[in-house]
């Protein structure tokens, strides 16, 4: 079977401006509108159809998203969807007790350096002598590695799949090095994904910011006053924090929170 890639898709899109690209702080979210279907029958020919995602749009392509087909004499037919890297120094994050499979994400998942990253190619789903992985329905999320200027990125694709096709949807990264991503992340603003990830409250004059999901914020939290004043400044680590308040008089106040997510502003009480 020929191993040839083909840009038709990706180039038609291009060239009639049919995705919407949007940045967002330091997430580059694209939007293929409409999405990009790419399919293989026994019908056209033996080489693999395939998307070619340049996940940052800047023109070298990190990934390809193929499906491979074919009948072997005598023996089983195969068919495969599978997501490639172009460079063996970007990667795909991989189910740990196989290497060979894509992980299936889901929405708000972190991807990260701790995950478990390929190696090589790594199988979405696919039958062949060996081989038997079903293609989940519904959205999949699947978390991305790439470098760029020497310097790491996280990012993540979205896509359906069945046996004969595949849909990708959208992609984005966090152009900030080094630092993480959520699946389905569009956006830094810490507000989209404070009911899962971030709780602020006070209780007896203790502010109470607690971070979920092992995330690591890297940032600072500043209680203003309602003329603007900063009347508290504080660095701020993952997991639970507590901060006294004792010191303020009653009244209001606003939280401002500024991490690797983005900034979260929030309006308190305290009597």
């Amino acid at each position: 079977m020929k191993t040839k890639t083909t840009l038709k898709i990706f180039i038609a899109a291009m060239l009639i401006s049919l995705f919407a690209a949007k940045t967002n702080a330091q997430i580059v979210y694209t939007e293929l509108n409409p999405y990009v279907l790419i399919e293989d029958t026994i019908l056209s020919d033996s080489e693999p159809e395939c998307y070619m995602l340049d996940l940052n749009n800047d023109g070298p392509i990190e990934f390809e998203i193929c499906i491979y087909w074919g009948i072997q004499f005598p023996g089983p037919s195969f068919r495969i969807l599978r997501i490639t890297q172009i460079d063996l120094i970007n990667n795909i994050i991989v189910d740990e007790n196989n290497p060979s499979h894509a992980l299936y994400l889901i929405l708000n998942d972190t991807i990260k350096e701790e995950s478990t990253w390929s190696i090589n190619s790594a199988i979405i789903c696919g039958y062949a002598p060996g081989l038997y992985r079903p293609c989940p329905m519904g959205d999949l999320y699947f978390g991305l590695k790439f470098y760029n200027d020497n310097n790491i990125h996280y990012g993540w694709v979205r896509l359906e799949a069945t046996w004969e096709q595949a849909i990708i949807k959208d992609y984005a990264y966090n152009a900030t090095p080094n630092a993480p991503i959520l699946a389905g992340q569009t956006s830094l603003n810490i507000q989209n994904i404070q009911q899962n990830y971030l709780n602020v409250f006070v209780q007896n004059k203790v502010l109470l910011i607690n971070f979920n999901n092992n995330l690591l914020p890297n940032g600072t939290v500043k209680v203003l006053n309602t003329n603007g004043t900063a009347v508290l400044n504080n660095q701020i680590t993952q997991g639970n924090n507590q901060i006294n308040l004792s010191h303020l008089t009653a009244g209001i106040y606003f939280v401002n929170i500024e991490s690797t997510y983005g900034i979260y502003n929030k309006k308190i009480f305290i009597q």
